[in-house]
């Protein structure tokens, strides 16, 4: 069947279908479609996709580019791919069409050294493919790469928390910085616990967590530390969050996803259902709770249902900018016995706690500074410098 062309623009079209059936109560319903067109010009290659996309904002520094060629009856000479990142050519691994499989050709470039933040890309691909003459193609586009961040609380193997799996409710102090968790489960994100296969995620599953009807929320809890003057800190989190969350920081919330509004407690739902839990942000959250030194980040996580099969939790806490210069971290440089009295030095402006325990609780040791020098008083003394 002939179809109008006036409609049919360059570049982009969207063709749309709607099909009827003779009745309501109609027992089926069919829907296929083929649209050709008939042309006297050889169909050229096409530039299939280009990774990052072009405009792209926040773009990650280490990306990689990826570029997909889809061959017509005239297909890409691979010898004559070229590729320019901000002018410079670059040697991109090439997987060409083997004649088999479907008539791709792959373009995979990344480069030994990190993009520069917060800076406009301008990435040019040109090739050439077999027509007599070869036709020749160029392609330019720009993408931004993301700004310089200061990771707090990483997404990883090495930052551990604490967890309580037990479903019961655990109140309000669970979540407070002086809470002594040490007799709680340890593990690293992500969490994840799940009622058959587990599914595909954008982190590896490093924590398995168990499921069960009496389960509704699960408890989290990790240390970081921030070495510099909170005052004006911007805090950001990503987050990986199956089915709902709350988060805070020390002891006060920061930040809620998929959770109604109002008090909660460990029976509360998830105001929706997650099916595979994906990258969830950046967001803005509050830093007025931020102190310099130790911090404590406490997540609630909840299933939409006891009945729900899995539970999933991952967060990354950031702040914009680059990492805090070492030459500010405070940190003790020397602690010796000097006659009969223990001398205590340190860099840095950080403030110096003393604690009975090693738990705490932790008070400031007033109108001192580096050397202190203490008398022994016959009992054990524990510092930090906050």
């Amino acid at each position: 069947m002939d179809l109008p062309v006036r409609s049919l623009v360059a570049g982009d079209n969207v063709l749309a279908v709607e099909v009827h059936q003779v009745s309501a109560t109609s027992s089926d319903v069919t829907m296929a479609v083929q649209l050709l067109s008939i042309t006297s010009n050889l169909p050229r290659t096409t530039i299939a996709s280009l990774s990052p996309a072009p405009n792209a904002v926040d773009v990650p520094r280490d990306t990689a580019f990826d570029i997909t060629l889809g061959n017509g009856t005239q297909k890409v000479q691979t010898e004559s791919i070229q590729l320019f990142v901000n002018g410079q050519s670059v040697t991109p691994a090439i997987s060409p069409w083997n004649g088999v499989q479907q008539p791709w050709t792959y373009i995979h470039y990344r480069s030994s050294q990190i993009l520069p933040a917060e800076t406009n890309i301008t990435v040019k691909l040109v090739f050439n493919d077999d027509a007599t003459p070869p036709n020749i193609t160029i392609r330019e586009f720009r993408f931004t790469t993301a700004p310089d961040i200061t990771v707090l609380v990483a997404l990883d193997d090495q930052q551990m928390w604490r967890y309580d799996e037990s479903g019961q409710d655990l109140g309000a102090a669970w979540k407070e910085k002086a809470l002594d968790d040490s007799s709680w489960k340890s593990g690293a994100a992500l969490f994840e616990g799940k009622k058959g296969t587990v599914p595909a995620l954008p982190e590896p599953v490093r924590t398995t967590l168990t499921v069960a009807t009496n389960k509704t929320t699960f408890y989290f809890r990790t240390h970081f530390n921030f070495p510099a003057d909170p005052r004006g800190t911007k805090l950001k989190i990503k987050c990986i969050v199956d089915d709902g969350a709350v988060f805070y920081l020390n002891g006060v919330e920061v930040f809620r996803i998929g959770m109604p509004a109002g008090p909660v407690t460990a029976s509360t739902p998830a105001s929706r259902s997650i099916g595979d839990a994906v990258y969830e942000g950046p967001f803005d959250i509050p830093s007025a709770a931020l102190v310099s030194g130790d911090n404590v980040l406490a997540v609630e996580a909840h299933q939409t249902s006891p009945t729900s099969s899995d539970i999933t939790m991952g967060v990354q806490l950031f702040m914009p900018g680059a990492p805090i210069p070492p030459s500010t971290l405070p940190g003790f440089t020397s602690v010796a016995l000097t006659g009969t009295g223990l001398k205590i030095e340190w860099t840095g402006s950080g403030q110096l706690q003393s604690a009975d325990t090693v738990i705490g609780p932790w008070t400031d040791v007033t109108n001192v500074a580096s050397p202190f020098i203490t008398a022994p008083i016959g009992t054990g003394k524990f510092y930090r410098l906050k």
